[in-house]
């Protein structure tokens, strides 16, 4: 099963490309089947008959010496007569998977002129490499950085687009729309951001939510509390919340239930700033 984390306040939305089958060492064809095909596919690859793709090239490579010789031959025709039975890597997840996208301020928190910071966490075969755009408008060309950072000059709502290439030439990419607000009083602490470090998990996996804050006086000390008080993370420098399931169902039934987090932020001369933010724990078969 798979733990979906829906939050039920804010703009942030996320999307995940569904899982593919992997690539089999030893399926060069990419048919997925391992036979004598693949074995004389690789032949007319190493005369330099046949050209082969990205995913080609890595199931031919079966040896584990990371190069494309007569050895990787004889190896898949071993296996295809049975002498042996796997290879030193079987396989190769190529999903391309956005985990999270995030930035250090939250949609609608964003002031006019003030550079904002957009992560993106990506799961893919390497090398991956990252564009952003702004309403369709490339601002920033392809590189090996997950991360934007971008000064907006007029209020207003922005697509904000990261697109992702990995090592097979697969895209894939993920769009939010961006709210940025006119400039506002920093005379008091503001909680800018609040993001959790994944959406899409595993069952019973630990999350963990992170606050920023901005305005007042610094230092801050943050406060977390889920679920009205079942558990209270008391004030500290400690601007991150670790959920972690089997702990919480010693208090609360963490799954299958609407779950709300209260954040408050204290600065340095005691002024305080509270939000909160509410999600579905549930499971996709």
């Amino acid at each position: 099963t798979l733990l979906v984390l829906t939050t039920l306040v804010g703009t942030q939305i996320f999307s995940t490309s569904a899982a593919v089958r992997p690539v089999f060492r030893g399926d060069v064809d990419d048919n997925g089947k391992i036979e004598i095909d693949d074995v004389t596919l690789l032949q007319k690859y190493l005369a330099g008959i046949e050209e082969l793709n990205k995913v080609g090239l890595c199931a031919a490579e079966v040896d584990g010496d990371d190069k494309l010789t007569v050895d990787d031959v004889t190896m898949i025709q071993k296996y295809c007569a049975g002498i042996i039975r796997s290879f030193n890597t079987d396989f190769v997840f190529r999903d391309l998977i956005f985990y999270n996208f995030y930035s250090d301020y939250s949609s609608g928190k964003a002031p006019v002129g003030t550079p904002i910071t957009f992560t993106g966490v990506v799961s893919g075969v390497e090398p991956l490499t990252y564009e952003f755009y702004i309403d369709g408008v490339l601002v920033k060309e392809m590189s090996d950085s997950s991360i934007l950072t971008y000064t907006f000059d007029k209020a207003g709502v922005y697509n904000v687009t990261l697109r992702v290439y990995d090592g097979f030439d697969q895209c894939s990419e993920h769009t939010e729309a961006f709210k940025v607000v006119d400039a506002y009083s920093l005379e008091q602490p503001v909680i800018s951001a609040l993001y959790f470090n994944i959406l899409h998990f595993w069952d019973y996996e630990n999350l963990t939510l992170t606050a920023n804050a901005v305005g007042g006086t610094e230092p801050y000390e943050f406060k977390f509390s889920i679920d009205g008080g079942l558990y209270v993370q008391e004030y500290s420098e400690n601007n991150t919340f670790l959920l972690e399931p089997y702990i919480y169902n010693e208090y609360i039934d963490f799954m299958h239930k609407n779950h709300t987090i209260v954040v408050s932020v204290r600065d340095a001369s005691g002024q305080t700033a509270t939000e909160s933010i509410s999600f579905f724990a549930g499971t996709w078969a």
